[in-house]
Protein backbone atom coordinates (compact mmCIF):
# COMPACT_ATOMS: atom_id res chain seq x y z
CA UNK A 1 0.00 0.00 0.00
CA UNK A 2 2.79 2.52 0.87
CA UNK A 3 4.62 1.73 -2.24
CA UNK A 4 1.46 2.22 -4.63
CA UNK A 5 0.94 5.15 -2.63
CA UNK A 6 4.54 6.21 -3.22
CA UNK A 7 4.49 5.46 -6.96
CA UNK A 8 1.00 7.56 -7.21
CA UNK A 9 2.90 10.67 -5.74
CA UNK A 10 6.08 10.53 -7.74
CA UNK A 11 3.59 10.11 -10.91
CA UNK A 12 2.03 13.57 -9.67
CA UNK A 13 3.15 16.92 -11.78
CA UNK A 14 4.65 19.84 -10.18
CA UNK A 15 1.09 22.03 -11.13
CA UNK A 16 -0.94 19.05 -9.26
CA UNK A 17 -3.44 20.53 -6.61
CA UNK A 18 -2.74 24.38 -7.72
CA UNK A 19 -6.31 26.48 -7.29
CA UNK A 20 -7.48 28.55 -9.23
CA UNK A 21 -6.48 30.71 -6.71
CA UNK A 22 -3.00 30.28 -6.80
CA UNK A 23 -2.93 31.25 -10.11
CA UNK A 24 -4.58 34.40 -9.20
CA UNK A 25 -2.13 35.48 -6.51
CA UNK A 26 0.79 34.36 -9.21
CA UNK A 27 -0.86 36.92 -12.34
CA UNK A 28 -1.45 39.87 -9.50
CA UNK A 29 2.46 39.37 -8.75
CA UNK A 30 3.41 38.66 -11.90
CA UNK A 31 1.89 42.08 -13.08
CA UNK A 32 2.87 43.67 -10.38
CA UNK A 33 6.52 42.82 -11.39
CA UNK A 34 5.62 43.96 -14.92
CA UNK A 35 5.09 47.10 -13.91
CA UNK A 36 8.34 47.20 -12.00
CA UNK A 37 10.60 45.85 -15.06
CA UNK A 38 8.92 48.89 -17.13
CA UNK A 39 9.58 51.26 -15.07
CA UNK A 40 13.16 50.25 -14.15
CA UNK A 41 13.92 49.81 -17.70
CA UNK A 42 12.08 53.03 -18.82
CA UNK A 43 14.49 55.60 -17.24
CA UNK A 44 17.43 53.94 -18.90
CA UNK A 45 16.03 53.80 -22.46
CA UNK A 46 14.85 57.82 -21.98
CA UNK A 47 17.93 58.52 -19.95
CA UNK A 48 19.10 60.96 -23.20
CA UNK A 49 16.11 62.86 -24.37
CA UNK A 50 15.28 63.04 -20.84
CA UNK A 51 18.77 64.68 -19.32
CA UNK A 52 18.81 66.72 -22.63
CA UNK A 53 15.20 68.86 -21.23
CA UNK A 54 15.38 69.12 -17.77
CA UNK A 55 19.09 69.78 -17.27
CA UNK A 56 20.43 73.53 -17.01
CA UNK A 57 23.36 74.48 -19.64
CA UNK A 58 25.72 74.23 -16.60
CA UNK A 59 24.71 70.66 -15.75
CA UNK A 60 24.80 69.55 -19.49
CA UNK A 61 28.30 70.07 -19.00
CA UNK A 62 28.84 66.96 -16.65
CA UNK A 63 25.27 64.19 -17.79
CA UNK A 64 26.92 61.33 -16.88
CA UNK A 65 27.02 62.42 -13.42
CA UNK A 66 23.47 63.32 -13.53
CA UNK A 67 22.39 60.06 -15.19
CA UNK A 68 24.20 58.24 -12.00
CA UNK A 69 22.56 60.63 -9.47
CA UNK A 70 18.75 59.69 -10.97
CA UNK A 71 19.83 56.00 -11.05
CA UNK A 72 21.37 56.33 -7.83
CA UNK A 73 17.94 57.94 -6.15
CA UNK A 74 15.69 54.88 -7.99
CA UNK A 75 18.05 52.35 -6.45
CA UNK A 76 18.34 54.18 -2.94
CA UNK A 77 14.59 54.21 -2.74
CA UNK A 78 14.47 50.90 -3.92
CA UNK A 79 16.40 49.00 -1.30
CA UNK A 80 14.64 51.69 1.40
CA UNK A 81 11.46 50.45 0.17
CA UNK A 82 12.39 46.90 -0.17
CA UNK A 83 13.22 46.81 3.63
CA UNK A 84 10.14 49.46 4.95
CA UNK A 85 7.47 47.45 2.51
CA UNK A 86 9.22 44.18 3.89
CA UNK A 87 8.35 45.43 7.69
CA UNK A 88 4.75 47.08 7.03
CA UNK A 89 3.50 43.92 4.79
CA UNK A 90 4.40 41.69 8.57
CA UNK A 91 2.25 44.04 10.42
CA UNK A 92 -0.59 45.43 7.45
CA UNK A 93 -0.72 42.02 5.50
CA UNK A 94 1.02 41.17 2.15
CA UNK A 95 -2.28 42.38 -0.37
CA UNK A 96 -2.53 45.65 1.46
CA UNK A 97 0.91 46.81 0.96
CA UNK A 98 1.13 45.45 -2.46
CA UNK A 99 -1.40 47.25 -3.17
CA UNK A 100 -0.58 50.79 -1.91
CA UNK A 101 3.06 50.36 -3.64
CA UNK A 102 1.49 49.68 -7.07
CA UNK A 103 -0.82 52.90 -6.85
CA UNK A 104 1.38 55.12 -5.66
CA UNK A 105 4.49 54.23 -8.07
CA UNK A 106 2.03 54.68 -11.07
CA UNK A 107 0.96 58.05 -9.32
CA UNK A 108 4.49 59.11 -9.19
CA UNK A 109 5.21 57.79 -12.72
CA UNK A 110 2.57 59.95 -14.17
CA UNK A 111 3.94 63.23 -12.20
CA UNK A 112 7.37 62.92 -13.58
CA UNK A 113 5.42 62.90 -16.89
CA UNK A 114 5.32 66.95 -16.23
CA UNK A 115 8.66 66.96 -14.70
CA UNK A 116 10.67 69.99 -15.58
CA UNK A 117 13.93 70.39 -13.55
CA UNK A 118 16.50 68.26 -12.63
CA UNK A 119 16.00 67.84 -8.63
CA UNK A 120 12.31 67.35 -9.13
CA UNK A 121 12.50 64.70 -11.09
CA UNK A 122 15.54 63.05 -8.40
CA UNK A 123 12.92 63.54 -6.03
CA UNK A 124 9.86 61.60 -7.96
CA UNK A 125 12.82 58.96 -8.83
CA UNK A 126 13.31 58.42 -4.96
CA UNK A 127 9.67 58.25 -4.32
CA UNK A 128 8.87 55.60 -7.24
CA UNK A 129 11.67 53.68 -6.14
CA UNK A 130 10.33 53.57 -2.63
CA UNK A 131 7.22 52.15 -4.16
CA UNK A 132 9.10 49.91 -6.65
CA UNK A 133 10.98 48.13 -3.93
CA UNK A 134 7.91 47.67 -1.75
CA UNK A 135 5.95 45.93 -4.46
CA UNK A 136 9.10 43.74 -5.50
CA UNK A 137 9.05 42.37 -1.56
CA UNK A 138 5.62 41.65 -1.24
CA UNK A 139 4.55 40.31 -3.85
CA UNK A 140 7.38 37.69 -3.62
CA UNK A 141 6.26 37.15 -0.17
CA UNK A 142 3.04 36.79 -1.40
CA UNK A 143 3.74 33.77 -4.23
CA UNK A 144 5.99 32.25 -1.80
CA UNK A 145 3.51 31.80 0.91
CA UNK A 146 0.73 30.39 -1.07
CA UNK A 147 2.44 28.02 -3.41
CA UNK A 148 3.42 24.62 -2.33
CA UNK A 149 6.65 23.58 -1.88
CA UNK A 150 7.02 21.58 -5.08
CA UNK A 151 5.52 24.30 -7.40
CA UNK A 152 7.26 27.18 -5.64
CA UNK A 153 10.49 27.67 -7.49
CA UNK A 154 8.79 27.18 -10.80
CA UNK A 155 5.94 29.91 -9.39
CA UNK A 156 9.07 32.68 -8.43
CA UNK A 157 10.57 31.78 -12.20
CA UNK A 158 7.53 32.59 -13.49
CA UNK A 159 6.88 35.53 -10.99
CA UNK A 160 10.54 36.97 -12.26
CA UNK A 161 9.89 36.67 -15.61
CA UNK A 162 7.32 39.18 -15.15
CA UNK A 163 10.19 41.51 -14.84
CA UNK A 164 11.70 40.56 -17.76
CA UNK A 165 8.40 41.31 -19.51
CA UNK A 166 7.93 45.00 -17.94
CA UNK A 167 11.37 45.60 -19.67
CA UNK A 168 10.53 43.80 -22.76
CA UNK A 169 7.39 46.50 -22.93
CA UNK A 170 9.27 49.54 -21.96
CA UNK A 171 12.03 48.42 -24.72
CA UNK A 172 9.39 47.86 -27.08
CA UNK A 173 7.54 51.23 -26.69
CA UNK A 174 10.22 53.11 -26.86
CA UNK A 175 11.50 51.63 -29.49
CA UNK A 176 7.84 52.83 -31.30
CA UNK A 177 7.23 55.89 -29.66
CA UNK A 178 11.10 57.03 -30.83
CA UNK A 179 10.49 56.32 -34.44
CA UNK A 180 7.48 58.34 -34.54
CA UNK A 181 8.77 61.28 -32.18
CA UNK A 182 5.04 62.13 -31.60
CA UNK A 183 5.93 64.86 -29.00
CA UNK A 184 9.75 65.84 -30.38
CA UNK A 185 12.12 66.41 -27.71
CA UNK A 186 9.09 65.81 -25.24
CA UNK A 187 8.01 62.17 -26.45
CA UNK A 188 9.88 60.85 -23.15
CA UNK A 189 7.33 62.00 -20.70
CA UNK A 190 4.82 59.72 -22.57
CA UNK A 191 6.95 56.61 -21.28
CA UNK A 192 5.93 58.12 -17.81
CA UNK A 193 2.56 58.90 -18.72
CA UNK A 194 1.82 54.85 -19.90
CA UNK A 195 4.05 54.06 -16.63
CA UNK A 196 0.82 55.40 -15.06
CA UNK A 197 -1.35 52.89 -16.50
CA UNK A 198 -1.07 50.20 -13.19
CA UNK A 199 -2.98 52.21 -10.88
CA UNK A 200 -6.23 50.57 -12.78
CA UNK A 201 -4.71 47.11 -11.90
CA UNK A 202 -5.22 48.30 -8.37
CA UNK A 203 -8.66 46.94 -8.86
CA UNK A 204 -7.81 43.37 -9.90
CA UNK A 205 -5.69 42.83 -6.85
CA UNK A 206 -8.40 44.40 -4.51
CA UNK A 207 -11.17 42.22 -6.08
CA UNK A 208 -9.62 39.02 -6.98
CA UNK A 209 -6.41 38.58 -5.48
CA UNK A 210 -6.55 36.97 -1.78
CA UNK A 211 -4.74 37.86 1.13
CA UNK A 212 -1.77 35.29 2.72
CA UNK A 213 -3.11 32.48 4.48
CA UNK A 214 -0.05 31.70 6.62
CA UNK A 215 0.44 35.61 7.12
CA UNK A 216 -3.41 35.40 8.15
CA UNK A 217 -2.76 32.37 11.04
CA UNK A 218 0.56 33.76 12.10
CA UNK A 219 -1.44 37.24 13.17
CA UNK A 220 -4.44 35.50 14.76
CA UNK A 221 -2.31 32.89 16.30
CA UNK A 222 0.37 35.70 17.40
CA UNK A 223 2.97 32.89 16.17
CA UNK A 224 5.75 35.12 15.75
CA UNK A 225 8.21 32.96 17.00
CA UNK A 226 9.75 30.48 14.01
CA UNK A 227 7.75 27.51 14.04
CA UNK A 228 10.98 25.81 13.42
CA UNK A 229 12.44 26.59 16.81
CA UNK A 230 11.51 24.15 19.80
CA UNK A 231 13.08 26.32 22.44
CA UNK A 232 10.84 27.25 25.27
CA UNK A 233 9.34 30.53 23.99
CA UNK A 234 11.16 33.88 25.76
CA UNK A 235 8.48 36.05 28.02
CA UNK A 236 7.88 38.41 25.02
CA UNK A 237 6.53 35.77 23.20
CA UNK A 238 4.36 34.01 26.03
CA UNK A 239 3.27 37.60 26.32
CA UNK A 240 2.36 37.59 23.13
CA UNK A 241 3.85 40.95 22.48
CA UNK A 242 5.35 41.33 19.01
CA UNK A 243 9.10 41.43 17.87
CA UNK A 244 10.39 43.85 15.62
CA UNK A 245 10.66 41.62 12.15
CA UNK A 246 14.16 42.73 11.18
CA UNK A 247 15.93 42.70 14.65
CA UNK A 248 14.17 38.86 15.14
CA UNK A 249 15.51 37.66 11.55
CA UNK A 250 19.13 39.33 12.85
CA UNK A 251 19.09 37.54 16.47
CA UNK A 252 19.47 34.27 15.60
CA UNK A 253 22.89 33.04 14.35
CA UNK A 254 21.94 30.60 11.26
CA UNK A 255 19.21 33.60 9.68
CA UNK A 256 21.82 35.96 10.21
CA UNK A 257 24.12 34.26 8.62
CA UNK A 258 21.75 33.40 5.57
CA UNK A 259 20.23 36.68 5.58
CA UNK A 260 23.79 38.19 4.72
CA UNK A 261 25.02 35.95 2.04
CA UNK A 262 22.03 36.51 0.43
CA UNK A 263 22.54 40.30 0.55
CA UNK A 264 26.03 40.17 -0.41
CA UNK A 265 24.34 37.82 -3.80
CA UNK A 266 21.44 39.68 -4.24
CA UNK A 267 23.88 42.95 -4.09
CA UNK A 268 26.67 41.59 -6.48
CA UNK A 269 23.76 40.78 -8.89
CA UNK A 270 22.33 43.95 -8.77
CA UNK A 271 25.29 45.63 -9.56
CA UNK A 272 26.06 43.36 -12.57
CA UNK A 273 22.54 43.67 -13.63
CA UNK A 274 22.71 48.10 -13.29
CA UNK A 275 25.85 48.14 -14.68
CA UNK A 276 24.97 46.42 -18.18
CA UNK A 277 21.75 47.37 -18.56
CA UNK A 278 22.44 51.48 -18.23
CA UNK A 279 25.38 51.16 -20.45
CA UNK A 280 24.42 48.58 -22.91
CA UNK A 281 22.19 50.70 -25.28
CA UNK A 282 24.58 53.78 -25.27
CA UNK A 283 27.75 51.53 -25.91
CA UNK A 284 25.64 49.47 -28.68
CA UNK A 285 24.96 53.11 -30.65
CA UNK A 286 28.40 54.05 -29.90
CA UNK A 287 29.51 50.39 -32.03
CA UNK A 288 27.06 51.26 -34.65
CA UNK A 289 27.99 54.63 -35.06
CA UNK A 290 31.75 54.05 -35.17
CA UNK A 291 31.09 51.12 -37.94
CA UNK A 292 28.88 53.52 -39.72
CA UNK A 293 25.75 51.56 -39.68
CA UNK A 294 22.66 53.33 -40.82
CA UNK A 295 20.54 54.72 -38.42
CA UNK A 296 22.63 53.56 -35.64
CA UNK A 297 20.67 55.45 -32.96
CA UNK A 298 17.57 52.70 -33.70
CA UNK A 299 20.38 49.79 -32.12
CA UNK A 300 20.01 51.22 -28.76
CA UNK A 301 16.38 49.58 -27.97
CA UNK A 302 17.04 46.68 -30.21
CA UNK A 303 20.17 45.56 -28.37
CA UNK A 304 17.63 46.28 -25.44
CA UNK A 305 14.95 44.68 -26.78
CA UNK A 306 16.88 41.60 -27.46
CA UNK A 307 18.92 41.42 -23.82
CA UNK A 308 15.13 41.51 -22.53
CA UNK A 309 14.21 38.47 -24.61
CA UNK A 310 17.06 36.72 -23.26
CA UNK A 311 15.79 37.38 -19.22
CA UNK A 312 12.59 36.52 -19.98
CA UNK A 313 13.57 33.29 -21.27
CA UNK A 314 15.69 32.42 -18.68
CA UNK A 315 13.66 33.36 -15.71
CA UNK A 316 10.75 31.28 -17.19
CA UNK A 317 12.91 28.14 -17.06
CA UNK A 318 15.01 28.84 -14.22
CA UNK A 319 12.48 27.20 -11.86
CA UNK A 320 12.79 23.67 -13.72
CA UNK A 321 16.33 24.11 -13.54
CA UNK A 322 16.27 24.84 -10.05
CA UNK A 323 13.98 21.97 -9.35
CA UNK A 324 15.94 19.33 -11.62
CA UNK A 325 19.96 20.39 -10.08
CA UNK A 326 19.32 22.59 -6.98
CA UNK A 327 19.46 26.05 -5.55
CA UNK A 328 23.03 26.04 -5.07
CA UNK A 329 24.30 24.67 -7.93
CA UNK A 330 21.83 26.88 -9.81
CA UNK A 331 23.12 30.06 -8.67
CA UNK A 332 26.63 28.61 -8.60
CA UNK A 333 26.63 28.02 -12.51
CA UNK A 334 24.58 31.60 -13.26
CA UNK A 335 27.51 33.47 -11.56
CA UNK A 336 30.05 31.28 -13.52
CA UNK A 337 28.20 32.13 -16.51
CA UNK A 338 27.84 35.84 -16.09
CA UNK A 339 31.63 36.20 -15.37
CA UNK A 340 32.03 34.42 -18.94
CA UNK A 341 29.41 36.09 -20.73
Amino acid sequence: MALDETMVTARKGWSDGLTKMHWKILLGSFLGWIFDGYEALTLIVVMVPLLHTVLTPAQSVTPTFYAGLLLGMTLLGWGIGGLVGGVLADYLGRKKVMMWSVFLYAVFSGVTAAADDFWTLCALRFLIGLAMGSEWSTGIALVSETWPERARAKGAGFLQSGYGWGTFLAASIWYGLSSLNPLGSDTWRLMFMIGAVPAIFVLYLRLSVKESEKWMEAVKNRQWIDSNDTRTPSAEHRDGKRPFPLAYLFRKPESRRRTLLALVLSVVTSVGWWAISTWLPVHAVAIAKAQGVADATAWGPRVSIAYTVGAIVAYTVAGFIVDAIGRRAFISLSFVGCFVM
